[in-house]
């Protein structure tokens, strides 16, 4: 073979070589071609992973849904503050505006109010004298309720508390279940009338509204 048809041999070789490496680098969509859709898809896709994983677990190993506007249950909550020294629990309030059951277990209020209940970190949602259990192991006094954990003594301690739960609101002075639910609408009523920050601010002063009032009954 002569020196000329070797080199032209050798350069349709690398031309086939040179193509195959092409297509193995090819963008599989739009015919090879980077889009704007394409680009935006995986700047998105970025984005979230980065997000996830920036998220990062929660420290509480339980969220505790309580009754804010019971005293007695304010007064276990306040001993439980002060021993939860390394922030386990996260204190949330059933009774505040503010609550949404989204974020923590969908426990709407009437659930929360008929009994205790809790979120653990891991999304599980428990109820009754277990959350009492759980509750109390986070802050290592776990033998408290120790005995409760036992065959007999166990669902004894349940049927007490679930009587308890249901008198709750006249044993403590606070009327029926559906009387605190009917309040409790008429509150978030009025708060969803002004906008956010103005319920002090806009609200009309008592004087006044009896000022216009003897103004007309004198017209």
């Amino acid at each position: 073979m002569c020196r000329g048809q070797s080199s032209v041999l050798l350069t349709v070789i690398m031309f086939v070589a040179a193509a195959r490496v092409s297509r193995s680098f090819q963008l599989p969509a739009s015919g090879g071609r980077l889009t704007s859709s394409n680009a935006f898809q995986r700047l998105t896709r970025a984005r979230m992973m980065s997000q996830r994983a920036a998220q990062s677990p929660p420290t509480w190993q339980i969220d505790l849904l309580y009754d804010g506007e019971c005293p007695l249950c304010l007064k276990e909550i306040d001993f439980l503050k002060k021993r939860d020294t390394e922030g386990k629990i996260q204190f949330t309030d059933l009774a505040s505006p503010g609550y949404k059951q989204e974020e923590h277990g969908n426990v709407d209020f009437e659930r929360g109010m008929r009994s205790i209940h809790a979120v653990t970190s891991s999304g599980d949602v428990i109820s009754g004298v277990e959350v009492f259990r759980r509750v109390y192991e986070a802050i290592g006094l776990g033998w408290v309720y120790a005995a409760t954990k036992l065959p007999v003594i166990g669902p004894a301690v349940d049927v007490a508390y679930d009587i308890w739960a249901s008198n709750r609101l006249r044993l403590t002075g606070r009327p029926d279940l559906a009387k605190v639910m009917e309040e409790r609408a008429a509150k978030l009523r009025d708060k969803s009338a002004y906008p956010q920050g103005c319920e002090d601010e806009c609200a009309v002063p008592a004087e006044d509204t009896k000022e216009k009032e003897t103004e007309k009954v004198g017209r």
